[in-house]
């Protein structure tokens, strides 16, 4: 008896240790988890067509067929984007309004299966034009009347305009002006200004401007995407 009670006195004094140990360290490992919990509960997935201010930025939502895909918006410029058999849809964050003079960093992850763009997107304000800056694609590499070239944010753009058939939002006619990245990329710089003059020089001008934002478009095809979208100069 006498020699195991040192033993027993250890082993209590050594759990009372643990215990307090223990106590102090719960607290701090918590604090993660409800960071994260915070951080969870501050994205929001929209599948109705629509736009509007979520975090911080205002965003945009189309699909011509609903359902079939969904855009999370999240805090600091951030979205992601699902899309699965869609017939066309755009989705992304930016500005309700364009600014000629803008310069756009975005990063992140771009992941078609079969057809879709990563751009600067937008609208002239009487939907007239409605015009690409495109980073990356999928499995087909958007083309048009070619019109030139353009040297920009560390790549040359080629530069494409295609007169559309199909009516515009407003139901008249309109044209596309592309700007086509011969390297793809999902991070980057992007000057709008510099795709706005070389697209005036060869006759494409856009007058007043409406939306403005880094949208992934599916056409015919499924993926995903997850983008951080920052305005680096307005």
């Amino acid at each position: 008896m006498t020699s195991t009670a040192p033993f027993t006195v250890a082993a209590a004094l050594f759990l009372a240790i643990a215990t307090v140990v223990a106590a102090l360290i719960t607290p701090a490992l918590a604090v993660p988890t409800i960071s994260a919990q915070k951080a969870q509960a501050q994205w929001k997935t929209i599948s109705k067509n629509g736009s509007g201010y979520e975090g911080g930025l205002w965003y945009s939502f189309w699909a011509d067929v609903p359902g079939h895909s969904s855009i999370s918006i999240g805090p600091d410029g951030q979205y992601k984007t699902s899309w699965n058999g869609v017939s066309n849809f755009v989705a992304g964050k930016g500005w309700p309004t364009g600014s000629p003079t803008r310069v756009v960093s975005y990063s992140g992850t771009f992941s078609p299966q079969g057809n879709g763009y990563l751009s600067v997107y937008g609208w002239a304000k009487d939907w007239s034009v409605e015009y690409y800056i495109t980073d990356n694609w999928g499995n087909y590499r958007p083309t048009g009347e070619f019109r030139g070239t353009l040297v920009s944010d560390g790549d040359t753009y080629d530069i494409y305009q295609v007169f559309r058939k199909d009516p515009s939002p407003s139901g008249g006619k309109f044209q596309q002006y592309w700007s086509v990245r011969r390297n793809r990329r999902s991070s980057g710089t992007i000057t709008i200004g510099n795709h706005f003059k070389a697209w005036a020089s060869h006759g494409m001008k856009l007058g007043a401007l409406g939306v403005q934002f880094v949208a992934t478009e599916g056409y015919k095809s499924s993926g995903s995407s997850s983008i951080t979208v920052r305005e680096v100069h307005a």
